[in-house]
């Protein structure tokens, strides 16, 4: 590898995780508005059995961090590869 493509590819990972973090701001920032209101539209006993729930909830995701990550990750190959698999069905009927 030439100095110029390590330069390249060096300014290529900045920007690309650049891009990455403000598209992860985007979505923390909407994810908050959205989460607002919600809040601000559910009645009182049920936002509280939600909190609860999702406290709960969030402590085992906590505590299962690379469970969770690897099955999210296992989930994701299945939904891609199915896809793929009617694409490629789809192609050869059509």
């Amino acid at each position: 590898m030439t100095m110029t493509s390590q330069g390249r590819n060096a300014s290529t990972s900045t920007e690309f995780r650049r891009q990455a973090a403000r598209a992860a701001g985007r979505l923390r920032n909407t994810a908050v508005r959205v989460g607002h209101l919600v809040e601000a539209r559910t009645p009182d006993p049920l936002l509280a059995s939600a909190r609860a729930g999702a406290g709960r909830a969030a402590a085992v995701a906590r505590a299962n961090r690379t469970a969770l990550t690897t099955v999210a990750g296992v989930l994701a190959a299945a939904v891609l590869a199915r896809t793929a698999r009617r694409a490629r069905r789809a192609r050869r009927q059509g």
